[in-house]
């Protein structure tokens, strides 16, 4: 009986192991796979209590934006994905229809990425997201952060004037 116990528990850490390997650790540490590529790619980041790699990056001029990496994944199909996201702006639980419109026109001319709500009430924010493989390598990835910076900051810029986030 106690052979059995030990047996089931290797089979159990083992097979916890290739999980892993396959989708990336999701946990506090942050998915390998994106600190790898940000260590190529020479970009600074944090991980936040989530497990989730907070990066500020240089935008126009002196501005800077806060960009997230989101370590957990997501399956569609064959395909493991993850999102890159930026906050461009507080919505105070409320978006006009004119900017709702004018971020719905902007979604179809971008090729990667769109606009979405993040939160509800005071706290909700508009941001700018790109799903991207799990996978991306160092090039791709800072691809995807700079698109994700630049679309978010200038809304930042037009809507607030300021450089908050």
């Amino acid at each position: 009986m106690k052979r059995t116990a030990l047996v089931g528990l290797a089979v159990l850490l083992l097979s916890s192991q290739v999980a892993e390997a396959q989708l990336g650790t999701t946990g506090k540490s942050g998915d390998r796979r994106v600190r790898a590529a940000l260590e190529e790619a020479k970009i600074e980041f944090q991980i936040d209590k989530d497990g989730d790699y907070k990066i500020i990056m240089p935008a126009e001029g002196s501005r800077t934006q806060l960009v997230f990496v989101i370590s957990e994944t997501q399956e569609y199909g064959n395909m493991e994905i993850r999102e890159v996201w930026s906050a461009a702006f507080k919505t105070g639980g409320r978006l006009d229809v004119e900017r709702a419109n004018a971020m719905l026109i902007d979604n179809d001319r971008k090729k990667l990425g769109a606009w979405r709500l993040y939160g509800t009430g005071a706290n909700q924010l508009a941001v700018f997201g790109v799903h991207v493989s799990a996978d991306a390598d160092a090039e791709t990835l800072r691809n995807i952060i700079r698109l994700v910076v630049t679309t978010a900051d200038a809304a930042e810029k037009e809507q607030l004037g300021t450089d908050d986030l």
